[in-house]
């Protein structure tokens, strides 16, 4: 599954079940949306100073992910866990950028 796909799912889970997430939740959201177009932008415009701080960011959101767990309602469980697969992609993909260009 790639990662416009997996937002995808998660768009379609919650407009499915007429979810009306919390602010926090929907917060993350923009910041995984954001963090996809820095992606792209650290992909088309290596630079590995820049990736390394990337990399901080994920930890960062790894840790906001973690108190998101403990404040959702059964049905926005699906909704994080779909948020933390979208970051371990992004967490491998930033591994495998600073590989090539090692």
């Amino acid at each position: 599954m790639n990662i416009t796909d997996a937002h995808l799912r998660i768009g379609r889970y919650i407009i499915d079940n007429k979810i009306k997430t919390k602010k926090e939740i929907s917060s993350f959201f923009h910041e995984l949306v954001s963090l996809h177009e820095d992606f792209q932008n650290l992909f088309y415009n290596f630079n590995l100073e820049e990736i390394k701080k990337h990399d901080l960011n994920y930890k960062e959101m790894s840790k906001k992910l973690e108190k998101l767990y403990s404040i959702t309602s059964s049905k926005e469980i699906k909704i994080i866990c779909h948020y933390d697969a979208v970051l371990n992609q992004f967490k491998e993909l930033t591994k495998t950028l600073i590989t090539l260009y090692i």
